[in-house]
């Protein structure tokens, strides 16, 4: 059984953060963010990319697995996580290539899922972790 971790970087410093990925043993990391840029410095992708990959961890941004922009609007507006997680379950059940291509690039990486929210548990990357227990048998941990 393949082992996943998910993290968000809401409230951590960069160091805070790679400090986090090392102890789990992360060698891979998947930018799940359709838009892989942030105001929180050190969190956009190239600088992540480069930061990530002098600590001899891979970066790999998965635009595909981020949340599409007409749910995240809604969501944004509404504030109902209910309908986010219920049109990204939607969404992903429609593109299982996006989880299948996913799985052949962690490969037997130890891999962890990023996206911004501290909490999985408001962030569209539960989804994806319910996904890859349902239909995988992943075991999934939250950082």
């Amino acid at each position: 059984m393949q082992k996943i971790y998910t993290i968000g970087y809401e409230g951590k410093t960069l160091e805070e953060f790679l400090k986090t990925l090392k102890n789990a043993g992360v060698t891979f990391l998947v930018d799940v963010r359709e838009n892989p840029n942030s105001r929180k410095k050190g969190f956009s992708k190239q600088i992540l990319s480069e930061t990530l990959n002098n600590q001899d961890i891979k970066y790999k941004h998965f635009a595909k697995l981020g949340t599409p922009k007409d749910i995240r609007l809604e969501y944004q507006s509404s504030g109902n996580i209910d309908f986010l997680f219920e049109h990204y379950r939607n969404y992903l059940k429609q593109n299982p290539e996006y989880i299948d291509n996913l799985l052949d690039e962690i490969g037997d990486n130890c891999a962890c899922l990023m996206c911004f929210e501290k909490l999985a548990t408001q962030c569209h990357r539960l989804v994806i972790t319910e996904y890859l227990f349902i239909n995988h048998g992943a075991a999934i941990k939250h950082l």
